[in-house]
């Protein structure tokens, strides 16, 4: 199914100084990094429009060397505006938890106070759960989150699996794509 012209904020949590939690192969930014990458390319594929915090066109990419705070990073999804005049749709923070090592699975955030955004993780845990070999820990909510509770279009934040687990980094190393279809899925479920 397309999603003609949807406009999706994608932000690859941490990058720059900010390493996030820290695999045996590599750290989070790297998985962030690359699952929303991803989840670029197969949202232009589907005919949306992505718009991605720190991409650069020199590096082909997400600038693994810019660092946004968190303020930043949501004055610029409520500040953008599509050729056409539309703002952000849908944001999507992708991240990957870490925890104990026996700790795995997929989990989806969003802001207790937003039933839009319930109604949109709900659509990405789904797809996730069901797409994807990792055990599914939930859809999560809570009220302090600044990158679920601040952008002024429905936002969640995917955390795809256990960095912190030997067994879901291996996965994770090696299937970045799929969670990214994965995520693009769901997002064809929810349709704003």
């Amino acid at each position: 199914m397309k999603l003609d012209k949807l406009i999706v904020a994608i932000d690859a949590g941490h990058g720059g100084s900010d390493p996030g939690a820290v695999g045996k192969l590599h750290p989070e930014k790297y998985y962030n990094r690359l699952v929303a990458m991803h989840v670029r390319e197969v949202l232009l594929q589907s005919g949306a429009w992505p718009y991605t915090l720190r991409w650069s066109q020199e590096l082909g990419g997400i600038d693994d060397k810019q660092f946004l705070r968190l303020s930043q990073r949501v004055a610029l999804i409520n500040a953008f505006r599509a050729p056409d005049g539309r703002s952000v749709q849908a944001v999507l923070c992708i991240h990957h938890n870490s925890g104990p090592p026996e700790a795995r699975g997929l989990e989806v955030w969003y802001n207790t106070d937003r039933d839009d955004s319930m109604r949109l993780a709900s659509a990405i845990y789904s797809s996730m759960n069901g797409l994807l070999p990792l055990k599914g820990r939930g859809v999560k909510h809570n009220r302090i989150f600044t990158m679920t509770k601040k952008p002024v279009a429905p936002s969640i934040i995917t955390e795809g699996a256990f960095i912190s687990n030997p067994a879901d980094e291996r996965w994770l190393n090696e299937h970045c794509q799929q969670e990214a279809e994965a995520i693009v899925h769901g997002l064809r479920i929810w349709q704003p």
